[in-house]
């Protein structure tokens, strides 16, 4: 049996795209940053870049940033703790 398609969404923004190509070492930094901050990649970075344009001052005012991206899911539990924990549940 074939599968329909499933139709995407699109929100309407009048943010700008920019695709950026980073050294790995720079993205798991960026990455890391994110994580302990609790944000996406995406917004810690456009946060990073206008900290960035405001000390330089090529930025005069901090931008209202409508959202702050939405929060990072926690991660769950990989199989292997799930399975030790089924184990420890079915224990008498």
């Amino acid at each position: 049996m074939n599968a329909l398609p499933v139709p995407t969404v699109s929100m309407p923004t009048n943010k700008q795209r920019l695709t950026l190509n980073l050294p790995p070492e720079l993205y798991e930094a960026l990455e890391a940053c994110a994580t302990r901050a609790n944000r996406t990649l995406a917004n810690q970075a456009t946060i990073a870049l206008e900290e960035f344009l405001l000390k330089t001052g090529d930025l005069t005012a901090p931008v209202k940033l409508a959202l702050q991206g939405r929060p990072r899911k926690k991660a769950g539990k990989t199989s292997s703790e799930n399975a030790k924990q089924a184990s420890e549940d079915s224990e008498p």
